[in-house]
Formats: structure tokens, C-alpha cells, sequence
């Protein structure tokens, strides 16, 4: 028994990088490629204190896919964010965003679970991150210390904005084309083409010290994810071996679309540690083996953006007080667009699987 388990698992990890692998690699250049390239301090000055306030909230909201962070390098930066003297609002707003639109995870998203799941997690992300950042605001503002901290100096590059530009697009397309539904021998062609171009770009507008520094960046990226989604991956090979005879057993009371699956779900995946890369594997396995659609995209929601070592660390950041809040709104507002999710997911976006 344990020998042809753990077959599954190899099996199912076999499997998984075969189909995707000329997705993951590409992801994981593009995740590097922002993680060295883009100039984060200059980013992250949008959501001072003297910021425009829908500017920083929206800024907030979506500035993850630039800074591509997960959710174990989500706190230190919103560590920062805070004690440089960002709103609490927009620095609440990065923190549930940040690590939900990492451009891996929403590569993973729209390839494992389907476009439409793909586009109500991004849209469900940016509307929760604006509305539990302005009601902490609303609440906490007034009460957040005044945090007096020399704002770290902004460094620019002497490339221009076009040449910037072209490298990502052609990362974004290098990333995306795989997954497009033109004929294969089409596909497979412009992706060699992509490929040898995304090579003359760089070398012309990169210097060797930024390539090394990219290269460097991606091994980083690749090193934190790629064995917890190994593990991930292997481990629902085991478990949808396992339970074959009854799928419905590993789903315990997370089962249909009621308001207590949805909960348990939420309350769930807000306490343990659920990578923003790992837990789409992670779902899309149970989705495979009975999860609702409803307490899936729960799931995706509060997994990253809080787990008990997030809660420890903010608490030492914010108090209390305000990390309890936080855990509280995530796993509500978690609950109820499941719930909702759940009983409408059929007529939302039709054309989209």
C-alpha cells in the first residue's frame, strides 16, 4: 500500500511538471526579473503619508505582481511600509494583496483551476485588500503611533522606460503563450521566436551585472517555492490515491457550498501556513476530488493572506489589537465571496471555464 502511494505521488509530480513546465520556467524569470529589475523603494514611495489617498489604496492594491512577493516575504516588506510612515490603510491593503497576485500564483491560478477562477480571485483580491485596508483605517488611523524613519534613498538606472518595458513583455508573453488555444506547431514557434528574442533584448539592454543579479533573483524565487510545491503536488497524488473509494472523506464538513463549509474553509486556511504558490496545486486537487467551487476560491483568499506565523509577526508590528482585527476581516470576508462565489459561479463570466 505505501509503495503504490507513494508511485501516485511520483506519478502526479511527473505529470504536473511535464504539462507546465514551459509555463513555470518562464514564471519564475519573470517573478526574478521583478523581484531585481524593478526598483522597489521608488515603488513603494506611492503609498506614503503624503500620497494621494485612492492613489496609494490603488497603488497598494495592486502593487504585488510588480514586487512579486509570496506570503513568507509579504511581512518584512509591509514591516517597512508601516514604520516608514504609509497609511495603515494602504499598508493593510498591500499586505492581504500583495502575496494573492504574485505572478506565479496567478499563472498557477488561470492553468490549474480555469480562467474564470482566475479572474474572480484577481478581482475578489483587489476588492477585498480595498475594503479591509479602508476599514482599518476607518478604525485604527487615528490610533497608529506617529513613526518617525528617514525614507531610504531612491537609486534610478540609466536604461530607459521603452527598453524596461520590452524585457517584461516579452517575459509576459514568453510565460502566457503556452497556455494560449492557437494549433501547437503556431504556438510552439512564436515561443522559440519569443525565446530568442527575450535573449537579444536582454543582452542588449541589460548590463552583465543585472543579468547576474536576475539569474540570482529567479534561483532565489525558485528555491522557496519549488520544494513546498513538490511537496504539495506529491502529496495530493497520495491522498487522491488514498481516497479514491470515497473522495467525500478527506473533505471532512468542507462539502457543497454551505455557509459552514465556506467558514471552516476560511478559518482553516487563515491559520495554517498557505503558500500563495503551494495552496493552487494544493486546491486544485480537492477540487478534483469534490471541493466546491464555493470553498475553493475561500481557499485561495485567506490562505495567503494570513496564517499563524503572519499573525505572530504583525502582532509584534501593529499590536494585538489590529492583527486580531485583520485575521477576523480576512476570515469573514473570505467566507462571504465564497459563499456568494459558490451560488453564482455558474452565470458569472459564462464565456470563461
Amino acid at each position: 500500500m505505501l509503495g503504490s502511494l507513494i508511485k501516485a505521488g511520483g506519478i502526479n509530480v511527473v505529470n504536473f511538471f511535464i504539462d507546465h513546465i514551459f509555463i513555470l520556467i518562464p514564471a519564475f524569470l519573470l517573478s526574478g526579473a521583478i523581484g531585481s529589475l524593478v526598483n522597489k523603494f521608488k515603488i513603494l514611495k506611492y503609498m506614503g503619508p503624503e500620497s494621494n489617498k485612492f492613489v496609494s489604496y490603488s497603488f497598494a492594491s495592486v502593487v504585488g505582481i510588480c514586487l512579486s512577493v509570496c506570503a513568507c516575504g509579504i511581512v518584512p516588506l509591509f514591516s517597512g511600509i508601516y514604520i516608514s510612515g504609509a497609511g495603515l490603510g494602504p499598508a493593510i491593503t498591500f499586505l492581504f494583496s500583495g502575496p494573492a497576485i504574485n505572478i506565479t500564483a496567478i499563472t498557477l491560478t488561470f492553468l490549474l483551476l480555469g480562467a474564470k477562477m482566475g479572474v474572480v480571485r484577481i478581482i475578489v483580491t483587489f476588492i477585498g485588500a480595498y475594503l479591509i485596508g479602508f476599514l482599518f483605517s476607518l478604525f485604527f488611523e487615528k490610533n497608529k503611533p506617529v513613526l518617525d524613519k528617514e525614507p531610504k534613498p531612491i537609486e534610478d538606472n540609466n536604461r530607459k522606460w521603452w527598453q524596461t518595458f520590452s524585457v517584461f513583455a516579452l517575459l509576459f508573453t514568453f510565460t502566457f503563450l503556452p497556455a494560449s488555444k492557437i494549433s501547437n506547431t503556431l504556438k510552439w514557434n512564436l515561443y522559440l521566436i519569443n525565446f530568442i528574442l527575450l535573449c537579444i533584448v536582454s543582452y542588449l539592454f541589460l548590463n552583465k551585472t543585472e543579468i547576474k543579479k536576475w539569474l540570482k533573483s529567479t534561483w532565489h524565487f525558485f528555491s522557496k517555492i519549488a520544494l513546498p510545491m513538490v511537496i504539495g503536488v506529491f502529496m495530493i497524488g497520495v491522498l487522491e490515491t488514498y481516497f479514491n473509494a470515497d473522495r467525500s472523506t478527506i473533505l471532512f464538513w468542507v462539502t457543497g457550498n454551505t455557509w459552514t463549509a465556506n467558514f471552516i474553509a476560511s478559518l482553516a486556511a487563515a491559520l495554517m501556513y498557505f503558500g500563495s504558490c503551494v495552496s493552487v496545486p494544493f486546491v486544485a486537487g480537492l477540487v478534483a476530488m469534490g471541493l466546491h467551487q464555493g470553498p475553493a476560491l475561500t481557499l485561495l483568499l485567506a490562505g495567503p493572506a494570513v496564517s499563524l506565523p503572519t499573525f505572530f509577526a504583525i502582532r509584534k508590528i501593529m499590536g494585538i489589537k489590529r492583527a486580531s482585527s485583520y485575521l477576523a476581516m480576512v476570515i469573514i470576508f473570505s467566507m462571504i465571496v465564497g459563499k456568494l462565489y459558490g451560488d453564482y459561479y455558474t452565470v458569472i463570466f459564462p464565456f470563461l471555464k
